[in-house]
């Protein structure tokens, strides 16, 4: 007689993958103890037919090889060495296994990846990029290096244990990094590298996980998002718009109605990690180095770059009692000074010499005739707030494409650009 099946476990496989992610721990493991049975017996007879069929079995094997290193790493001690061996595992899988194909390189160490408008990531801890054209910006030994975004791929976090906290951590580090716009691209949905968080365990019930993923995907905008998560020998958890997945940078982008779903059919879950991830590869592109525009990075100030126009004369500032300093503009400051840039009409350089210096100061038409905007939300006349004993009395700064003239009135005034950091605040 069969053994009466237990009412609570769903009938069907399909059903099982369905509400897996529900069950409590002990009806997931029985289920997943008879798909790993089911599956061993269905491998062995196969192999008594053929060599080869298919590459179902060599991912469990690899599956299987890379929970047995994991599991040996627990008897390490430090965390970041353990840490660096959970990399190492993914990372040799990835460079040796034969599966990712040469044009794809993958970093050895942890990196940061840089954008030709000054903005640079947190450490990432995997990199794929192209072998052929990239070059290293910065490099300290092998401990800092430094990748321009235009050669990258994408980034792989690799957890140890998913918890709260480490999930965080990693929405925020692939948010850093997709937030990194490539120079020359050919196509605009390639714009932005992939991001994947890859975890050996996880501390949270499957459940809570997702609705956790879910929370910190609503703290995103959607172009920051993760392209896929990775619960290894467990779970995969992708977006959703409405009950269609989503993988690509540009359909995670489009999203209406945000979910979040999950396939708990962990036992081929490497395989799922890996042919997503050649998906995301495919769907990428890398091209050269604009080199001369990573000669001098702009500026930052929170989510925008600018530069002086006038360069380092306008960038250093001197203090009598402290010496050289760095000016620089906060977000705030700029952030203030856009939204009123933004709500007035653009001036020709030349006009605005003439008004603030008089007609001499007009200049040749090919010089001055650019146009730009003017910071003066006290509506002051610009031979008061442009000049001062017959000298320039202004920054001009490249934001967003555009010139803005910042009266030194106002930067002092409302603290647009920074001072000596040393003296005390008036």
């Amino acid at each position: 007689m069969n053994e009466p099946q237990d009412q609570t476990e769903p009938s069907s496989d399909d059903t099982q993958l369905t509400h897996v992610i529900t069950m409590s721990p002990e009806q997931r493991e029985r289920v997943r103890a008879r798909w790993a049975e089911q599956s061993k017996q269905l491998l062995q007879l196969r192999n008594r037919d053929r060599e080869f069929h298919g590459l179902e079995r060599e991912f469990l094997y690899a599956q299987a090889d890379m929970l047995q290193q994991y599991e040996k790493s627990k008897d390490i001690k430090h965390p970041r060495d353990v840490g660096n061996t959970r990399q190492a595992i993914l990372s040799r899988f990835l460079e040796t296994s034969g599966y990712l194909p040469a044009q794809y390189a993958v970093s050895n160490t942890s990196v940061r990846v840089a954008s030709t408008q000054g903005f640079l990531s947190r450490e990432i801890d995997l990199l794929l990029f192209d072998r052929s054209s990239s070059i290293v910006l910065m490099k300290r030994e092998e401990e800092y290096l430094v990748y321009p975004a235009e050669s990258a791929y994408g980034a792989i976090q690799v957890k140890s244990r998913l918890t709260k906290s480490e999930l965080t951590k990693a929405f925020d580090n692939i948010a850093s990094y997709k937030a990194l716009l490539k120079v020359g691209t050919l196509r605009p949905r390639s714009e932005r590298g992939f991001g994947i968080i890859f975890a050996y365990d996880t501390d949270m019930e499957l459940s809570k996980l997702q609705d956790e993923i879910k929370s910190l995907a609503a703290l995103q905008p959607k172009e920051l998002l993760p392209n896929l998560i990775v619960v290894l020998g467990k779970i995969l958890y992708y977006f959703t718009d409405g009950n269609v997945g989503k993988i690509l940078n540009a359909d995670i982008e489009a999203i209406h109605d945000l979910g979040v779903a999950g396939n708990p059919d962990g036992q081929h879950s490497l395989y799922g990690f890996y042919s997503t991830l050649m998906e995301l590869l495919g769907s990428g592109e890398a091209s050269l180095v604009p080199i001369a525009q990573y000669y001098k990075l702009p500026s930052t100030a929170g989510k925008y770059s600018y530069d002086f126009m006038y360069g380092m004369i306008a960038e250093m500032g001197n203090c009598p009692t402290h010496g050289s300093f760095l000016r620089r503009l906060n977000e705030e400051g700029l952030e203030k000074v856009l939204r009123y840039c933004r709500s007035v009409k653009p001036i020709m350089y030349s006009e605005a010499l003439a008004e603030a210096y008089g007609p001499a100061w007009a200049g040749t038409p090919d010089m001055w005739t650019r146009p730009v905007w003017i910071y003066n939300p006290d509506q002051r006349r610009l031979s008061e707030i442009l000049v001062f004993e017959m000298s320039l009395a202004f920054d001009e700064i490249i934001v967003e494409g555009t010139s803005i003239l910042i009266p030194y009135y106002y930067s002092i005034k409302e603290g647009i650009i920074s001072g000596c950091g040393s003296c005390p605040a008036i």
